[in-house]
């Protein structure tokens, strides 16, 4: 039965992919990009797991799409896209995009002068590990995790020896990419101890049109000038000596976006240019009782605006200097962890006040976790400094059994976000008197989880206060920040998982959805908000299914999610339905080659529909990815 699935289903993979390589390369009406995932994708682990507080994706599940695409479709948490290829945002349990800190190799990497992640800048092919903590994490992590935390990890070899995949893509709309994984780990035994040493690179290109046909009343319409081109190349290294490791990552990337009219718009001629440097250095020690980790850690990165039409540009640049060092000792049934962070950040911009462009953070961190008659204890105590806006102590307490099977926590903290720099410099509009803005978290989930069925449940309440908007002034038409808003969100994630295996075959089906109750405490008349609106652009319900099989080596997934309205900036966008269906296996090319194919169709049902007002997203379309082992 195996090997009759295993033959049938890969003389569909071949075909299909042969066909739409050849037709996608001549015609591009009428599908999008296909993208080719390089990463090893192991089938048995297409399964996400996921947490109480959070979820960890599987990165081969999102091949050359960006983070922002695998986040909208594998989970429940909310994107704020402007369209393929156009940035995109993160909304966690009804916060803004600028409280869910995003780390890359545990190293924070928001924007400091926009003080949020465009999302769509982070290629999922890159990363061996992708994690949604929606915990508050303000005093673990610092300003800006409010919301939550999204942790990403480079790939790295798993096995000794060399690693070598070829990735490659082609798709509609003038979709194509391209990338390499090549390293090695070797492994030496040298005396009484053991010596390992790995290294990663990943340079990788894509580009696309991103000319797809919308519905606009009665008409269908082209979009135009959107053409996307992204490439950049990622390194790491590790070398393990004993107990003690030595870490090196690089990763360098330029991305050029034409950015299209809205759909009350004829034409445009803005454009955006992202470019950064980002440079990682990390030692660790583990002794008998604890641990030493430092990290230093350096950032040059540009975001540039142009539109020559409406005469406006911008040129913005920020360099990042991050130290930390961590230090943890066990300690009766438990450890202590103490933990120093130093931050130095410069911008630069046209529109800055002059000399008035920096940041500068000093933070100590201490944590007891602790095992009490088979509860797990842990609090945590924050201290910031800074030259903007010192906050007070930021708390926080954990509770939680241990039990194997049924698992429950609960949580209260203290959250806060320090303004950023163009909050605080932006001419004209800047606000130096800016305030931290400051809540209080509560939170607890239930986990069951007996291998084959998984089910969690978690439920929170959150209140910010001093809560900043940018409104009009004294009745002008100038902008500013201010402390004017107060916010509660409160909330439920729910999730069921079940997985059997018969003759053979994996069966397994996923269920979750996310409720979220974020409203104005008060009046805001400068932006016509009244207390109890729903803050714009978040959805009150997000839910996803998701059913599937695996057979000999080759899965089918059915993927749907459901995202209710919304109300936007001037009008309101209805609910949305999307479904997808993914095929994937491993072909043998000429019992030579090693094959990892996957074929998806998007948007199977062809939904019409806006994730941000007057922003066209794309109908059906399709994606092809394949991965080369040589």
């Amino acid at each position: 039965m195996e090997s009759n699935c295993m033959l049938t289903i890969q003389k569909v993979l071949l075909g299909l992919g042969l066909l739409l390589f050849s037709s996608l390369a001549t015609a591009q009406a009428d599908t999008t990009a296909l993208s080719v995932d390089l990463s090893e994708i192991t089938i048995s682990d297409s399964l996400p797991a996921v947490e109480a507080q959070g979820q960890t994706l599987d990165a081969a599940l999102g091949g050359f799409t960006p983070l922002s695409e695998l986040l909208s479709d594998r989970s429940t948490v909310f994107i704020k896209s402007y369209g393929l290829g156009s940035s995109a945002t993160i909304s966690l349990r009804g916060g803004s995009a600028s409280h869910t800190q995003v780390l890359w190799e545990d190293i924070p990497v928001t924007n400091p002068m926009l003080g949020v992640t465009d999302l769509s800048l982070l290629p999922t092919q890159l990363f061996s590990a992708i994690r949604v903590d929606s915990r508050g994490s303000s005093s673990s992590i610092g300003s800006g995790a409010i919301s939550g935390v999204i942790s990403v990890a480079g790939a790295r070899p798993s096995e000794a020896g060399w690693l070598s995949e070829l990735q490659l893509g082609v798709g509609s709309f003038g979709a194509r990419s391209v990338g390499l994984t090549v390293g090695q780990l070797s492994v030496k035994e040298l005396d009484q101890r053991q010596e390992t040493f790995s290294w990663t690179m990943q340079p990788y290109y894509h580009r696309a049109d991103n000319d797809f046909t919308y519905q606009l009343v009665n008409t269908a319409r082209q979009q135009m000038h959107a053409d996307y081109e992204n490439r950049g190349v990622q390194v790491g290294m590790d070398k393990q000596l004993g107990r003690s490791q030595f870490s090196f990552n690089y990763w360098v990337q330029q991305t050029d976006r034409l950015l299209p009219p809205t759909s009350t718009q004829n034409f445009s001629t803005a454009s955006q240019y992202d470019f950064f440097h980002r440079v990682r250095v990390g030692f660790r020690r583990v002794g008998k009782l604890g641990s030493f980790k430092s990290v230093v850690a350096y950032f040059n990165e540009t975001n540039d605006y142009s539109d020559p039409e409406r005469l406006e540009y911008g040129e913005n640049n920020f360099e990042k200097y991050f130290h930390s060092s961590t230090l943890e000792r066990a300690v009766w049934a438990g450890k202590f962890t103490v933990k120093y962070e130093g931050t130095h950040i410069e911008g630069q911009s046209l529109s800055y006040l002059e000399n008035r462009n920096t940041y500068k953070q000093f933070a100590l961190y201490g944590a007891l976790e602790q095992i009490i008659g088979g509860l797990q204890v842990a609090a945590g105590l924050r201290r910031e400094w800074n030259n903007i806006a010192t906050p007070p102590l930021i708390p926080s307490l954990r509770l939680g059994n241990m039990h194997p099977v049924h698992h429950w926590y609960l949580q209260l903290s203290r959250e806060y976000r320090v303004p950023t720099l163009n909050e605080l410099y932006w001419t004209p509009g800047g606000n130096l008197e800016l305030q931290p803005e400051l809540g209080w978290n509560r939170e607890g989930g239930y986990t069951y989880d007996d291998q084959q069925t998984r089910a969690t449940v978690s439920v929170y309440d959150r209140s910010v206060d001093d809560w900043i908007l940018w409104i009009p002034q004294d009745g002008s038409f100038r902008w500013s920040p201010t402390n004017v808003a107060e916010v509660t969100s409160r909330g439920w994630e729910v999730s069921l998982r079940h997985k059997r295996n018969l003759n053979n075959v994996q069966l397994y089906a996923e269920g979750s959805h996310a409720y979220v109750y974020s409203v104005h405490r008060s009046d805001v008349p400068a932006q016509s908000i009244v207390s109890g609106d729903q803050l714009i652009y978040t959805p009150r319900h997000r839910a996803r299914a998701n059913v599937g099989l695996i057979c000999g080596g080759v899965a089918l997934d059915w993927n749907t999610n459901y995202t209710s309205g919304v109300s936007g900036v001037n009008d309101n966008l209805d609910g949305y339905v999307l479904s997808d269906l993914r095929l994937s296996g491993k072909i043998n090319l000429l019992q030579v080659l090693e094959t990892q194919m996957v074929f998806t169709i998007e948007n199977i049902f062809n939904q019409s529909y806006r994730v941000v007002e007057r922003r066209p997203m794309p109908g059906r379309y399709f994606q092809v990815q394949w991965t080369f082992k040589i």
